[in-house]
């Protein structure tokens, strides 16, 4: 369980015939616990693997909300997309210099 200053991150069920706002709701609860789960252990592990799950993890949520966009409130969506840029950002070039690393040694 994914948890927010002690309290559980909600990803609710989907019913036996989901709407579309169900389906939604769902995927994007999915993409913001997962990144929730990350991030932090970006900051307490060397681990460079959490650095990788964590940019997958904000470019996923960043895509959602791109590909739902249509059927969310547009402004939302939009502002909250603008701020995960930077952070996805910072974590490619964490990302990319680790690689280039790799291919060099």
């Amino acid at each position: 369980m994914i948890r927010i200053q002690g309290e559980p991150v909600a990803i609710p069920a989907l019913s036996k015939e989901p709407s579309a706002g169900e389906i939604i709701n769902v995927a994007i609860a999915k993409s913001v616990a997962r990144l929730i789960e990350l991030l932090p252990q970006v900051y307490l592990s060397a681990d460079v693997e959490m650095i990788h799950r964590s940019r997958v993890a904000t470019r996923r949520l960043r895509s959602d909300l791109r590909t739902f966009g249509p059927l969310l409130d547009r402004r939302w969506a939009e502002d909250l997309r603008r701020s995960l840029r930077g952070p996805a950002d910072d974590l490619g070039r964490i990302r990319d210099a680790d690689v280039l690393e790799a291919q060099i040694v």
